[in-house]
Parts: structure tokens; sequence; C-alpha cells
């Protein structure tokens, strides 16, 4: 896949991942680096992480996650 290092700042001289964006086509249209200690996933993902570990579902304000 050939990415255009003007669509995503700091690509060239990062080893770290990247999320893209793609239109209907396939183009990549858009990007980002993650910083370290970003990552992704869904909240449903997420949620089930949490419970599996044995982690509160809300905050100390009983707001949920």
């Amino acid at each position: 896949m050939i990415i255009p290092d003007h669509l995503i700042r700091g690509l060239k001289n990062s080893t770290r991942p990247v999320v893209l964006y793609r239109n209907e086509f396939g183009d990549v249209i858009f990007g980002f680096v993650l910083k370290p200690g970003e990552f992704v996933t869904s909240l449903q993902q997420m949620a089930q992480a949490r419970k599996t570990a044995g982690l509160p579902a809300v905050d100390d304000a009983d707001n949920p996650l």
C-alpha cells in the first residue's frame, strides 16, 4: 500500500502504529500515528475486558465507563 507522506503527519519518521481512514475506493484519505500508550478498540471490547478483569463498569461518581 502506498501512502503519501503528506496525508499522515509524522509518518516518515515514525515506527509507531498508524490509524488509516480510507474512502469507498480504498484510497487512504487521512490518518494519524498513535502516541505512546494509545490503542484502538471498541466500547464493547473495552467493557468486556473490564468485566473479565473484575473492574467496575462505573467510575467513582457512578458515571458509566
